[in-house]
């Protein structure tokens, strides 16, 4: 029964997410059949598995939204806002009952009769109980919250590929507009006139839908992303004043992140997303050699890279070699462009295995089986190089012991990669859930927000995954109380009405960087330096650099919001961010543009278990320093030294004076010793800051599994692990993030803390 239960609940977590996905998409296109067609297969599977585990009210309850799809699919229940609201109450009410089972074994006590009672009124014909009560659902429709999926970021990177200009538009019916579906409807005509619409909210409409009244708006916001020729002034004279009862028009070229970038990875990485499924009107075909007779080049890596059946291959070459007779052996064609074999091959390994999961087989095994061979091939390649170390000591030159000991090396290596990968999870989850909480959120502030997710399939170690979820909870919150302003002074300022934000994941150099940006007001350094002063949590009289006043925001206790209210005001959201963070051995980037909007930039290791090491002599002491941070390894010139008072203290570096991190004080060593230290300095960088770090020699470089240190060295805060070298010493694992707060800490002259 027990292993039982863990296959139910991770299969009721799955379902939760499928359910949560087709919730946006049916929100974002409310005649969305296959988003209906896949909510109703997720209720209809957890309602059986739910009665299976006996868990009979639930089961009902489940059962009820089951009806209520089915009604949906049907045609005889049209889908608008307040259902929308209804689906995400049952979401949460599932949610709280997966989260009850999972801590006590039972249902809980979750009141599904407010949901229920307005499922039976709804299939009953009744229409939704209370309509004119805001609570259920009149004040949603101002908030316009819309999301861009990943079909209609494709379409937006293809659209710019092809020269064209992509623009933003935004409409906003006059307060006193009683036909709103009609104005819609018109408005999203006018705008198909003079261009070719990506997508929109709502969905423009076929006409015969219109006609027969199967359209329905009753939102005060048309949004929608299009593709033109033309220019901005061009579409504004085309479109304004054209339909009475609108409020305003605005028109804005869409951001610089839907522009595809010049690395030839990430552009082939976009051509792979279509070939997969991110446009329906990509097509692709491969050349295959007339002469040679082997198989088709490109069709293998498909194949191999889970993104076509083998059985397909022929069939869709066979069809397509007429449309492109010029390709050559080992290319394909996406849209007309040919790339190579190769490229394809690196932009699936780049963008970490893009694929489709079909022909797929799985297993399910418990987290903790994997947390544990996680943990034994750490044991396993310190081992090796133990065994490594011994064999290099006593045989000299080659023989065929050390060779194996060398290829057994390189397996385990390999070996270890595989498992840590069996523990890596993608964002996808943990970005539905941050949408849903923005949506939220907006919706309680009223505020009109777009927000757009994109790298949702960027992966991360489990571990880590969940660490995550509240830092990303506070930034977007923090984006929509704080950083997006109201519509009547985004007009002033001639903004559009509705406020973008913007969640980005993507690798970068052994970490997962997520990006929390919004288009708002940004961050004010005068009112955080005078928030910060009246508080008491700054000297007002001691003069700050731009970026110390900007990480103030960070200080427990600190807010610039003027009334606490249930988003914002307390000074505890940007403490948990640094906090958690952190913790997680990560750091935070801000990017402010002052009027124009902040980004939050989040850098986190892809896995906690191992790092790529320098191993470093200091003072006849080994310590690690992660090889990321090492940004130049140079033996210094006497003249490079700069002195404070008979004590170098900083170093010439290139035109540059960098501060030395005072190894000798940190260690506790005699400030006569340091110049033993200079044999060697290595320029460490940390958040955009270069220090020098004095050693002795360098003694290697390799794969180093982290150990944490126990509680009796935790005051030893400079050091943030351990590990085993292969001659069985323990080294230390140097934190250059404190190294580099003790140093800006000490003053000139003295000895750091």
């Amino acid at each position: 029964m027990e292993e039982l239960m863990g296959i139910y609940i991770e299969d009721m977590k799955e379902y939760l997410a499928v359910l949560n996905d087709s919730i946006v998409l049916l929100e974002r296109d409310m005649s969305d059949k296959a988003a209906i067609g896949e909510m109703f297969r997720a209720f209809h599977t957890m309602k059986s598995s739910t009665a299976a585990m006996e868990y009979k009210r639930t089961a009902g309850f489940i059962h009820s939204m089951e009806d209520l799809l089915h009604e949906i699919r049907e045609g005889r229940i049209p889908v608008k806002t307040n259902i929308i609201r209804l689906f995400y109450d049952t979401y949460d009410l599932i949610e709280e009952f997966v989260k009850s089972v999972i801590t006590s074994g039972k249902e809980g006590d979750s009141n599904t009769d407010a949901v229920l009672v307005k499922v039976k009124a709804i299939i009953g014909g009744k229409g939704f109980p209370d309509a004119d009560d805001p609570k259920n659902g009149k004040t949603g429709e101002k908030t316009g919250v819309f999301m861009l999926h990943k079909n209609d970021l494709g379409r937006i990177r293809k659209a710019v590929k092809n020269g064209d200009q992509v623009y933003k538009i935004t409409v906003e019916l006059a307060e006193d507009c009683y036909f709103k579906s009609v104005r819609a409807w018109m408005m999203l005509e006018e705008i198909a006139k003079v261009s070719r619409i990506i997508c929109s909210s709502p969905v423009k409409p076929d006409e015969d839908d219109f006609k027969n009244g199967e359209f329905k708006f009753d939102g005060s916001t048309i949004q929608a992303h299009i593709a033109s020729e033309m220019s901005r002034e061009e579409l504004m004279r085309e479109l304004d004043n054209k339909i009475s009862e609108i409020k305003s028009v605005d028109i804005e070229a869409v951001k610089s992140e839907f522009t595809p970038v010049n690395d030839d990875i990430e552009n082939v990485a976009g051509i792979i997303e279509d070939i997969i499924g991110g446009d329906n009107d990509a097509t692709w075909t491969s050349g295959k050699s007339s002469d040679d007779g082997n198989k088709d080049k490109i069709g293998e890596l498909l194949v191999q890279a889970g993104c076509i059946n083998p059985e397909d291959v022929d069939e869709i070459i066979k069809k397509q070699k007429e449309s492109y007779p010029d390709l050559k052996f080992g290319q394909i064609a996406v849209n007309e462009e040919k790339v190579n074999a190769a490229d394809i091959l690196n932009a699936l390994n780049a963008q970490g295995n893009v694929r489709r999961d079909i022909n797929q087989a799985y297993i399910r095994i418990p987290a903790n089986k994997v947390d544990n061979m996680v943990d034994l091939m750490g044991e396993l390649l310190i081992t090796q190089s133990l065994h490594k170390q011994e064999i290099t000591d006593t045989i000299n030159g080659e023989s065929r012991l050390l060779s194996s000991i060398i290829r057994m090396e390189r397996i385990a290596k390999d070996l270890q990669s595989i498992t840590m990968s069996l523990r890596m999870v993608s964002l996808k989850q943990t970005f539905q859930k941050i949408y849903r909480i923005g949506r939220d959120t907006a919706e309680e502030l009223g505020k009109n927000i777009i927000i757009t997710t994109s790298g949702e399939e960027t992966e991360i170690d489990r571990n880590v995954v969940d660490k995550i979820h509240d830092p990303l909870m506070h930034l977007i919150r923090n984006a929509i109380s704080h950083g997006i302003e109201e519509e009547s002074i985004r007009l002033q300022a001639s903004k559009p009405a509705a406020g973008n934000i913007a969640i980005v994941a993507y690798n970068q150099r052994g970490n997962v960087c997520i990006e929390v940006s919004d288009d708002g007001k940004g961050l004010s350094l005068e009112k955080i330096f005078k928030k910060a002063s009246e508080k008491g949590l700054i000297d007002p009289s001691r003069k700050y650099a731009d970026d110390e006043i900007l990480k103030l925001i960070y200080l427990p206790g600190f807010s610039t919001e003027e009334n606490v209210n249930n988003v914002s005001g307390r000074g505890v959201g940007m403490n948990v961010v640094m906090s958690e963070i952190s913790r997680l051995g990560g750091r935070i980037d801000i990017d402010n543009s002052p009027g124009s909007g902040c980004t939050f930039i989040l850098k986190i290791p892809v896995n906690l278990a191992t790092i790529n090491g320098t191993i470093i002599d200091i003072y006849g002491s080994r310590y690690i320093i992660p090889t990321l941070n090492i940004k130049q390894i140079l033996k210094p010139e006497q003249d490079q030294w700069i002195s404070f008072k008979g004590k170098r203290s900083m170093a010439l570096v290139r035109n540059e004076v960098l501060s030395i991190i005072p190894m000798g004080s940190i260690l506790g060593k005699k400030t006569d010793d340091e110049d033993c230290e200079m044999n060697l300095i290595m320029v460490v960088e940390h958040e955009k800051k270069l220090m020098v770090l004095p050693v002795r020699s360098i003694q290697g470089k390799q794969e180093i599994v982290v150990k944490s240190i126990g509680s009796d060295f935790r005051h030893l805060n400079f050091i943030s692990g351990a590990t085993i070298l292969g001659d069985g010493r323990v080294s230390l694992i140097l934190d250059i993030d404190t190294l580099f707060k003790m140093t800006e800490s000490a003053k000139p002259g003295k000895e750091a803390d």
